[in-house]
Parts: C-alpha cells; structure tokens; sequence
C-alpha cells in the first residue's frame, strides 16, 4: 500500500469530491482499491462516512449489487469498532444484506455468513457462532473458487472457529487450531504471508497470557510486532499495546504497564473502538 500511502491526501480529495459531484461510478471503482487500504490504516472513520453515502445513492438507484457490497462494507466495520452500538448498526445491515443475498454468488452469500457469525463471536453469543459457520462452510461447498480461494475462505472460517474455541475458555483447542494456521501460512505463498501470522499471533498471544506463560507471550510479541510496524496495521498496533501492558503487569512492572495502557487506549479512540478504549481506562484507573 506504500504507493497510496505517498498521495493518501490526493486520494482523499478525489474520493470526496466524486462524492461531492455525485460521481456515483468512480467512487464505486476508486472503492475496490480503497477497502484493504482503510481498514489496514485506520482510517475508520472515513470509511463510514464514504461507505454511508455510497449505500444512499445505491438504494436511490436501486443498484442491488452496490447496495449489498456497502451494506457488507459498513457492517465489517462496525463490527470491528465493537461497541453496543456498533454491533447493533452492523447486525442491521447484515439483516439487510442477508435478505437479498439472492443477488449474489455462493461465493459472496459465504462470506456474509462467516462476517455475521463474527459478528455473534464478537459479542459473545457462541451458541449462535456455530450455525453461522456450518451455513458457511456449505455455501463454500457450492461456490465455484479456484483451489487457492477455497483454501484461502477455508482457513477464515478455522481462524473463527478458533477464536470460538478461545471465547468458550477451551485455550488447548484453541492453540491447536492456530498453531496449525500458522504452520500453513508460513509454508505457502497463497495467503498474505505477514498479515495472517500478525493476526494468528496476536490470540497466541492472548493465549500465553491467558496461560500466565510470560516467555511465550513474550517471544510472540516480539515476532510479531516488526511485522505490525512495517505493515501499519492500526487495530493490530492497539491490540498488541494491550497485550504488552498486560504481559508488563504479569511481570509486575506496573510503571510500564501504565504506559503501555495509555498507548493502547489512544490507538483504540484513534480508531473510535471506544468499549475497548474505556477498558484501558480502567486498567489505568485500577493501577492508580
């Protein structure tokens, strides 16, 4: 993403003025190659913005397609914002797109399945978590992938399955599961090498922690924080600096955990995670 990175401010300029002159078709293509960019970066708030207006005019014009992918869009990222709110915006939307997934392939109906039982996975309903993903895991059967894509939505749905495992307390399965990821991406080039290990590493982390297992929480953390730095990945960065203010107070360094607890609830409210955000407040509140 480094080439957008050099002209981010220009981009920025051009989207908001297709939106400003009702350029309803260049945004939609400018869009494709902005979805990765502001999710990776952090640019959140933008995203909402531009993806709100995008979901107006689609309806307005009633482009089925369009509206499905803004719908799909904005409730991804406000699931990963986190809050009551949030979730309750995003299940909305996920209704919304559910109920005309009918405009779709198999392909796009799998992943509105795998992102709404993320969706129940994020607010804890694990008993709902589970339906979700066997719908997936048929609808992956039916779509028609190449053998790299089927093996790519295949280890979406183990990374979700073992972040259940996690939720549930069942830390062993969990492990497995990701250990078992993370051997797969490290040994081909089909995934995105850096971005999977990043994520797989930060709930072996949480792992570790969990575990009170200091040296592998430790060890995790430093291979997978160059990777977070190089790749700019904001949420990863927050996420991470929590991990680092808990490991510092199993370690008893409270100064340091402190510190690492105000990184991490500016890097949440930088993003608007506000629920993850005031729980780093009473981290800090609690040390005091």
């Amino acid at each position: 993403y480094s080439p957008i990175d050099d002209c981010w401010e220009h981009v920025q300029s051009v989207v908001e003025w297709c939106i400003a002159t009702d350029r309803y078709q260049d945004f939609g293509e400018l869009w494709q190659g902005l979805r990765g960019y502001t999710h990776l970066r952090g640019y959140w708030h933008e995203r909402l913005t531009w993806l709100e207006w995008w979901l107006k005019v689609a309806q307005q014009k009633q482009d089925a397609l369009c509206t499905i992918q803004a719908l799909r869009d904005l409730s991804w990222s406000l699931t990963l914002m986190g809050g009551p709110e949030q979730f309750a915006q995003a299940k909305r939307y996920l209704d919304q797109a559910w109920d005309k997934r009918h405009h779709t392939g198999f392909a796009f109906q799998q992943d509105l399945a795998t992102e709404i039982a993320v969706l129940y996975l994020f607010q804890n309903q694990c008993t709902q978590v589970r339906p979700w993903l066997t719908k997936a895991h048929k609808l992956l059967a039916k779509a028609d992938l190449l053998p790299a894509d089927v093996i790519l939505r295949q280890r979406r749905l183990d990374y979700y399955t073992a972040q259940l495992h996690y939720r549930q307390a069942e830390y062993a399965k969990a492990r497995e599961l990701y250990e078992t990821l993370l051997s797969e991406v490290r040994s081909d080039d089909i995934t995105d090498f850096e971005q999977a290990e990043v994520y797989i590493l930060n709930w072996l982390v949480d792992i570790a922690l969990q575990e009170a297992n200091v040296t592998a929480a430790q060890n995790l953390l430093a291979q997978s924080w160059p990777m977070i730095e190089r790749r700019q990945d904001m949420r990863s960065q927050a996420f991470h600096q929590r991990s680092q203010a808990q490991l510092e107070k199993l370690k008893g360094d409270l100064p340091s955990s402190q510190s690492w607890s105000q990184r991490a609830k500016a890097s949440f409210e930088s993003l608007g995670m506000y629920t993850q955000a005031k729980e780093m407040q009473a981290w800090i509140d609690a040390a005091n």
